[in-house]
């Protein structure tokens, strides 16, 4: 017996970063936060899975298929590059922390 794992929705929260994949991208090439504290929204309206990380941060978020899925992290002032692992050909971008 299989049993299908289904990962449920959270909702944004009043501050995040909000971003939209589709079509194999971001809605967005740059985003902007305030150092501290960042929090940062997904919602995948793609039928396969994408992931929101930074390398530079320790951030990887899993953002399976008709999901919105949220992460914090700490980031001090900077520019970050964002990606998509299994899409990174097509889904990139910035987050500047100011």
């Amino acid at each position: 017996v299989v049993a299908a794992g289904r990962v449920d929705s959270v909702t944004a929260q009043p501050g995040d970063v909000e971003l939209t994949a589709q079509d194999f991208r971001f809605d967005t090439s740059s985003v902007t936060a305030d150092a501290g504290t960042v929090a940062v929204t997904v919602t995948n309206d793609d039928a396969t899975r994408h992931t929101f990380t930074i390398d530079e941060l320790g951030v990887d978020l899993d953002v399976p298929p008709g999901t919105t899925q949220r992460v914090t992290f700490p980031a001090d002032t900077g520019t970050f590059r964002f990606y998509c692992i299994p899409h990174a050909g097509n889904m990139t971008g910035e987050l500047v922390v100011r």
